[in-house]
């Protein structure tokens, strides 16, 4: 499978150089990126079936610290994670163009943000 990163956040080529670098195969998803003691761990690229992309870091198999998830339905997010939850500041995308960007917390959106849609409405607050 030939795969074009997305984003910038690190360089694969690099990466690829890396004594922790491994290919590994999941039931529905491809890893290739940094592995420790068999875990997802460092910086690496997951490719599901469904059509989903993470691109970013890891610890301990979780997606932690600064990541890109394209999801299967063409949504975008970039930002940080934490122990496997989007977490911190991101940017989320809807595929019609809306975007968040803001604070989120265990996968929601939560604190200060700013929500624009396509229209020109938009909202900044909490």
């Amino acid at each position: 499978m030939i795969y074009t990163m997305i984003t910038d956040l690190f360089n694969f080529e690099e990466l690829k150089k890396k004594t922790g670098f491994a290919i590994k195969r999941y039931k529905e998803s491809l890893y290739r990126g940094e592995i420790h003691d068999g875990l997802r761990h460092g910086q690496g690229i997951c490719v599901y079936e469904i059509g989903r992309v993470y691109e970013g870091e890891w610890l301990d198999d979780k997606r932690h610290g600064k990541g890109y998830e394209r999801f299967s339905n063409g949504n975008q997010y970039l930002g940080d994670y934490l122990k496997g939850c989007v977490s911190g500041k991101g940017l989320y995308t809807w595929v019609n163009g809306d975007t968040y960007d803001g604070e989120w917390s265990n996968g929601v959106k939560h604190g200060y943000g700013v929500w624009k849609g396509v229209s020109g409405d938009s909202y900044i607050g909490q």
